[in-house]
Order: structure tokens, then C-alpha cells, then sequence
């Protein structure tokens, strides 16, 4: 049996397998080389740490404005809603944690995973 995780947002879901620290979705955001790449062949552009001056993630459900570039397929626009899929077998799975961004500004994957850990006990 598999565990699927489907990223399309400000959110980072990681696991523990066996004790073992597995990240399950990387961070949409304009530090993300690929996600540069893909923001800028759709015609957009980073100005401020931003997404064209306004957004702090590559994609999203919804900024619409962002979505309308008719010579790109939909997970190519400037800002998608297509997530990123990773598979994992679910054999070994200590837990699964999924938080949004704000939690990810704070902490890192290692510290939310001993902290979980510690509170599994």
C-alpha cells in the first residue's frame, strides 16, 4: 500500500519512517529554483521577493489573474494549482504531519519532527 501527498500551496508535509526524518512536498515558494524557472517561462517575473510584486508562493488554489496565460498548459502558469505528487510506501510510517507556512517560517522539518516525536511518547 502507498501514501500520496499532493502539494499546491504554502503547506509542507513531512514523515517519520522508522524514526527517520522523510520530507513528502518541497516549499512553492521563489526560492525554489524549478518553481523560478517555471514562474518565469509562463511570462512572469520575481520583483521584491514576490511572485510579479505580489505573491509569496508559486502556486495556489484560486489568484486567477495569475492563471491566464492561453499559450501555457495549466500547470505551466505563472502561479499553479497543480500540486506537486510525491508516493511513498506506507510500510514503516511512524507519522505524517502537514503545516502551513507559517509554521515552516518557524520551525524546520527536523525540529517539528523531534518535537512531534517528543510529544508521541
Amino acid at each position: 500500500m502507498y501514501v500520496y501527498v499532493a502539494n499546491a500551496g504554502d503547506c509542507r508535509a513531512i514523515c517519520s519512517i522508522k524514526g527517520e526524518l522523510v520530507e513528502l512536498s518541497n516549499d512553492q515558494r521563489i526560492s525554489n529554483p524549478t518553481e523560478i524557472t517555471r514562474v518565469k517561462d509562463a511570462g512572469g517575473y520575481i520583483e521584491k521577493d514576490r511572485v510579479n510584486g505580489e505573491l509569496t508562493v508559486t502556486r495556489g488554489l484560486g489568484d486567477f489573474s495569475f492563471k491566464r496565460n492561453p499559450y501555457e498548459k495549466k500547470e505551466n502558469q505563472i502561479i499553479t494549482a497543480f500540486p506537486e505528487v510525491k508516493k511513498i510506501k506506507r510500510c514503516g510510517i511512524d507519522f505524517i504531519f502537514l503545516g502551513c507556512d507559517g509554521l515552516w517560517e518557524k520551525k524546520s522539518s527536523q525540529e517539528m519532527k523531534n518535537y512531534l516525536e517528543m510529544k508521541l511518547k
